[in-house]
């Protein structure tokens, strides 16, 4: 971090998330705002229904 500097390392997740967590925001909160709500949303719903697949492929197998 002292070679890149702040600049370049206040933008990776890592550091990132830790500053959040320190201000008591979690990581789905930060993702929620880096997404936007809309996309966010979309985004659940994608998830949701792909671990809706692999449960359904699960059963069949």
């Amino acid at each position: 971090m002292k070679e890149k500097g702040f600049e370049e390392c206040r933008t990776l997740l890592p550091f990132t998330r830790y500053v959040m967590e320190k201000n008591d925001v979690g990581m789905e909160a930060y993702v929620r705002e880096r997404m936007g709500e809309e996309e966010y949303t979309a985004f659940q719903a994608l998830l949701a229904g792909s671990s809706n697949d692999s449960i359904q492929q699960e059963h069949l197998s």
